[in-house]
């Protein structure tokens, strides 16, 4: 699930501003794979308009 929130929301916020070569290397498999890798660096939070939040070390907080 949250690797899904994670390749969401990159693909969502970031197509169209960086270059199609980095956006090519996003996958739905790798973001699941680095949340099961690194679980200690992902937090997620569902605010009051149910938004859901994401937020991990070294980057910078999405919503959806």
């Amino acid at each position: 699930m949250i690797g899904y929130v994670h390749y969401k929301s990159w693909i969502e916020t970031y197509t169209g501003l960086f270059p199609d070569e980095i956006m090519e290397r996003i996958s739905l498999e790798r973001s699941a794979k680095l949340e099961k890798e690194h679980p200690e660096n992902t937090y997620v939070a569902i605010t009051l308009i149910n938004k859901i939040v994401k937020s991990s070390i070294n980057r910078a907080l999405f919503l959806l």
